[in-house]
């Protein structure tokens, strides 16, 4: 069976999208129908097309039954051993609101087909920190081995920072990254070398450290490597600590404050998740479950009887059998 088109996010920002895969088990689902609750098969695919899941099944860390992940061609399910032929693949893909992604999602949502409700569109509330560290999480993704991380790093927070320019263009030009010495805020291009603004510039040394912490021998930057200490002294030294209003001293406490000012500091985060069930409602129509077994009527209870109508009852029957026994006296 041919694998439905993946979705076209080519109009969203960079690390705007992210994307969750989880396998669901059909088999367990019916089977909790069915054995547990006593439902019949078709009102079992009925309930099972209606279900609409949690966003935190969906996109969770914590998987628990019927959902399981699986980086085999043809898995088995952990919890009932059934086959691939009986699982569903569910993709849900999480889009971070904003001015630069309302446009695109609204167009996007718009074209999908209704038709069999293939797609669910669920809506979530997110703070900055929380959508900060889903996108650290994708960026420690990167092979830290590639001598070309250190840049992919920088381009992708500069996208998440600016997502209305065309940073794939202005890195397709440059070889080179520099802190400037002459502009106060922003960028730009010369000689096919890229100037940032200081402030911009001790951004982009505090995310290469912060997605370096994940690597072998962490701490990679523009500015070599560096442990946190040194990290500090020079965000401090250059200005960038007093220009974002960090005062305190202690390292750690730096470090926190930093995380949550480049996440975006207070607020919330509008969090749209497209829920692709077109596999799902494919290998539902394939799936055979079988009827309830009905369980065997139940005898009616005897009826209690008081113990001493029980004894009276047995003397009067013991009585009646011993006169049928005894013989009638002939008269003479």
């Amino acid at each position: 069976m041919p694998k439905p088109h993946a979705l076209d996010f080519e109009a969203f920002p960079h690390n705007t999208v992210t994307t969750y895969q989880r396998t669901l088990c059909l088999a367990c689902v019916a089977d909790a129908f069915t054995k547990l609750l006593g439902i019949p098969a078709k009102k079992t695919v009925q309930e099972m097309k209606g279900y609409t899941p949690a966003i935190e099944e969906l996109t969770g860390s914590a998987l628990v039954r019927p959902y399981f992940t699986s980086a085999e061609d043809k898995p088995h399910c952990p919890y009932c051993d059934s086959s691939s032929r009986k699982h569903a693949v569910i993709t849900t893909h999480s889009i971070e609101g904003g001015k630069a992604t309302d446009a695109p999602r609204r167009k996007l949502i718009a074209d999908l087909p209704t038709s069999q409700n293939q797609f669910l569109v669920l809506e979530g509330k997110s703070t900055h920190d929380e959508a900060f560290f889903t996108w650290l999480e994708k960026m420690a993704r990167l092979d830290s081995e590639d001598e070309q991380w250190i840049r992919d790093v920088t381009k992708a927070f500069l996208e998440r920072k600016m997502p209305r320019e065309d940073w794939d263009q202005v890195f397709a030009n440059i070889y080179m990254i520099r802190r400037s010495a002459r502009l106060a805020e922003g960028w730009e291009v010369d000689a096919r070398r890229l100037f940032l603004a200081p402030p911009l510039y001790w951004e982009t040394v505090a995310i290469q450290y912060i997605v370096s912490r994940s690597h072998h021998g962490g701490g990679q930057t523009f500015e070599g490597r560096l442990t946190l200490q040194d990290l500090v002294n020079r965000l401090r030294h250059s200005g960038y600590l007093r220009y974002i209003g960090i005062a305190t001293h202690n390292p750690g406490d730096v470090f926190e404050a930093l995380m949550h000012h480049l996440a975006g500091g207070d607020g919330g985060v509008k969090m749209h998740y497209l829920v692709d069930r077109r596999d799902f409602l494919s290998k539902l129509k394939e799936l055979k479950i079988s009827e309830p077994k009905k369980a065997a009527p139940k005898k009616a209870p005897a009826k209690k009887v008081p113990a001493k109508k029980a004894a009276k009852k047995a003397v009067k029957k013991a009585v009646k059998k011993a006169v049928k026994k005894t013989p009638a006296r002939k008269k003479k």
